[in-house]
């Protein structure tokens, strides 16, 4: 039997296949709320269950949670370069984007402040250029540009190459 996040595998896998990189960011979210069950009682991905659940800044962990905004660690537009990378490399294979999307793909809750001072570094939809230069390993990169500390439920897993 498929699961949902198998599903959304394939519809990325689909969308590559097609070369329709515009099309894959509506697939992430739905992907990372499957595999880290952000999920409604209805199985559906689900923004309040993630905003609930997903790790947060040390600043959000004293939040009302209403109050908190879901941003992904690395901007999904680092994480569909990454893929289309990997596909103009010749070196995406189906085992290899989930494990690209299982090492860049994870959302953390934040303040509405923290969220600002991304923008203002304009980091909102990058990684700072070191991250793209050199060793990708630091997936905080952005975050610790930005002065926002992260807490102990971050996964800083190593990058799939």
């Amino acid at each position: 039997m498929t699961t949902d996040k198998e599903r959304e595998l394939q519809h990325i896998w689909l969308e590559i296949e097609g070369e329709r990189w515009a099309m894959l960011e509506r697939f992430l979210f739905s992907y990372v709320c499957f595999r880290e069950d952000f999920v409604t009682r209805k199985g559906k991905p689900d923004w309040q269950e993630a905003r609930n659940k997903a790790p947060r800044s040390i600043k959000a962990q004293g939040c009302p949670k209403d109050g908190l905004l879901i941003e992904p660690l690395i901007p999904l537009e680092s994480v569909v370069g990454e893929i289309k990378r990997h596909y103009r490399d010749e070196a995406l294979s189906y085992s290899r984007l989930e494990r690209v999307l299982d090492s860049l793909l994870q959302y953390v809750a934040i303040t509405k402040e923290e969220q600002q001072k991304i923008k203002i570094l304009g980091l909102e939809n990058s990684m700072p250029k070191e991250w793209y230069l050199g060793d990708k390993s630091q997936v905080t990169l952005r975050f610790d540009a930005a002065g926002i500390q992260l807490g102990s439920r971050i996964n800083k897993r190593k990058i799939a190459r």
